[in-house]
């Protein structure tokens, strides 16, 4: 009689949530990434230069480390798409750290936003409960890549 292995494997189970949230990340960041862009083109004026009607000295590099950490989360949430339907070892833990650099920086998104004027329209801030429940999401997807046997036994490649 032969013995049936019935460890758990594929994309399955609590795996098909992360695949939700990773496929998710491109498709908010790509809008995002080209609202910034059209907002930096067309109303940067009034906060970036000097008697404009906004004018805040920070705002120059502000909307630089917005325009780059958009660019940046693109193209990590691409690549880790990648990663994941190619069954990658590499993936769970760069997962990890892609959702904590994340978590990283909406918090610096929140906190420099709560010190500057808006002159422009919201580009994604939620405030302390949105980074609440991507802190939820950060613990729990960490927990799940690093502990479940599902993920032990699929990313082996």
């Amino acid at each position: 009689m032969q013995k049936i292995d019935k460890t758990p494997e594929g994309f399955r189970g609590w795996l098909i949530l992360v695949m939700m949230l990773l496929i998710s990340t491109p498709i908010v960041y790509l809008p995002r990434f080209v609202l910034i862009f059209l907002i930096a083109r067309e109303r940067a004026t009034g906060a970036t230069s000097p008697g404009g009607a906004v004018y805040g000295p920070p705002w120059t590099p502000l909307m630089f480390f917005e325009f780059l950490s958009s660019f940046f989360s693109f193209t990590c949430g691409v690549v880790l798409i990648y990663f994941f339907f190619k069954k990658k070892r590499s993936f769970p833990p760069l997962m990890t750290i892609f959702l904590f650099c994340q978590c990283v920086l909406g918090c610096f998104r929140y906190l420099i936003s709560e010190h500057m004027p808006q002159p422009f329209p919201s580009i994604g801030h939620g405030g302390m409960p949105s980074l609440l429940s991507f802190l939820i999401i950060l613990v729990a997807s960490a927990a799940y890549l690093r502990f479940s046997k599902r993920v032990r036994n699929t990313f082996v490649l």
